[in-house]
């Protein structure tokens, strides 16, 4: 499921952003937008078996200017909540080091191995 939401993400940005898996590689391809799944547990049971996981990914958007950053999260939230996701938390971040302006998001989703439902 992990490298399948990467496509997403990547088809979702175009040439506007590098995608990278858990955290940027490059910091010098800025901007960029970072991903992992952030959770991965059991929801429900059924004859003995798992029958729904809860999955959560997060997802992060660096860039140099809070509107930049904006506009690809905003891509990148279309493609997720499109896919069944459901924005759980987003939050828009400076770092103040870096000068970078960030999103942190977390989406989730139950699954039943095949098909997601909010």
């Amino acid at each position: 499921m992990t490298e399948a939401i990467g496509a997403l993400i990547a088809g979702a940005v175009g040439d506007a952003a590098e995608v990278f898996f858990a955290y940027p590689a490059d910091w010098a391809k800025v901007p960029c937008v970072a991903y992992r799944e952030a959770g991965n547990r059991t929801h429900a049971r059924a004859d003995g078996a798992e029958a729904l996981r809860e999955l959560e990914y997060a997802v992060d958007v660096w860039g140099l200017g809070a509107g930049e950053v904006r506009l690809i999260a905003d891509a990148v939230d279309g493609a997720l909540v499109g896919a069944g996701f459901k924005r759980a938390q987003a939050m828009d971040l400076f770092e103040e080091k870096t000068r970078y302006f960030r999103r942190a998001a977390r989406y989730r989703a139950l699954s039943d191995g095949d098909r997601l439902y909010q």
